[in-house]
């Protein structure tokens, strides 16, 4: 009876030994670091703006610009998984959106985002 459970633990600290060894060797490298991106908002309207990424109907606020006047961000790669991107301005106290759709970016790119007067005619362009 001895010798069986002897047996067993010994074949339960070798099993175990031997996931960790294939744990190390199995292990991925973190994920690399991306890039942030520079947005460019250039808001032609006169309503300030709050600007929001939309991703899988979650908004994010992303920051803000003040009626016709422009701001530079430095938007964190967590605002666009996966390289897409989908901005959204709302106005302030106001009502209506402006959209850029999906944009597809890679990190240290600047996205020009142009809000209109007419928001439904803003646009967006990426160098």
């Amino acid at each position: 009876m001895n010798r069986r459970i002897f047996v067993v633990l010994v074949a339960v600290l070798l099993g175990g030994a031997g996931c960790g060894h294939a744990g190390e060797e199995g292990e991925e490298s973190p994920a690399p670091r991306r890039t942030p991106i520079t947005l460019v908002l250039a808001n032609q309207n006169f309503s300030d703006m709050t600007i929001y990424s939309v991703e899988v109907g979650r908004r994010s606020r992303v920051g803000m610009v003040g009626g016709n006047s422009s701001v530079t961000l430095n938007v964190s790669s967590a605002f666009f998984p996966g390289g897409r991107l989908n901005l959204v301005a709302v106005p302030i106290g106001g009502s209506g959106r402006a959209g850029t759709g999906p944009l597809m970016v890679n990190g240290g790119e600047t996205v020009y985002f142009t809000i209109t007067p007419q928001l439904s005619t803003s646009y967006a362009s990426i160098q």
